[in-house]
């Protein structure tokens, strides 16, 4: 059973708050400005969301690809998840691993549909977990790292960013 399903609002995963203003300018600052306290501001609205979701047995991210790691100076995704875990009162592991080096960012639409490409780390038969990005735009990294984590037998996946570019207030 697929626990991550379309949002109402467009976003193909549920989001804590629109990619635009001051929330662009935190999740920049925490990738780009290597800012980690920001984690923590944007963790409390993602953990406000996931409480309304599926229960998870643990927390992981879609890991980034190592050259962009080192290039930013901070993996903020481990970071991001870490602190959602622990406002939800779970553990953050690293779950998956990266197969390419697909960059979404700065990709055309046609690019980011194809998406990154993840294998799990390990058996998760009887875990439900929960996967944080940052921003969601096509849903394709989050459909990837659900469907890796699935193929290693996880009881479900519940997938949850902090921001979505598509406008929270596009509601019908």
């Amino acid at each position: 059973m697929l626990l991550c399903s379309p949002r109402p609002h467009g976003a193909p995963f549920p989001a804590a708050v629109a990619y635009d203003g001051t929330v662009r300018s935190l999740v920049v600052a925490l990738k780009y400005g290597r800012q980690s306290p920001v984690a923590g501001v944007l963790a409390e609205a993602v953990a406000a969301v996931a409480t309304g979701m599926p229960r998870a047995d643990v927390v992981t991210w879609p890991p980034s690809d190592r050259g962009r790691v080192a290039a930013r100076g901070i993996d903020h995704a481990p970071l991001l998840a870490r602190h959602v875990a622990a406002r939800l009162g779970l553990r953050a592991r690293p779950l998956l691993a990266r197969c390419d080096a697909t960059v979404q960012t700065g990709a055309s639409r046609a690019e980011r549909l194809r998406g990154p490409r993840f294998a799990a780390r390990r058996d998760l038969r009887g875990v439900r977990v929960l996967v944080v990005d940052d921003v969601v735009t096509t849903g394709a990294t989050l459909r990837a790292a659900r469907a890796a984590l699935l193929a290693a037998g996880a009881d479900g996946v519940s997938c949850v960013a902090v921001a979505a570019t598509v406008p929270l207030g596009s509601r019908r």
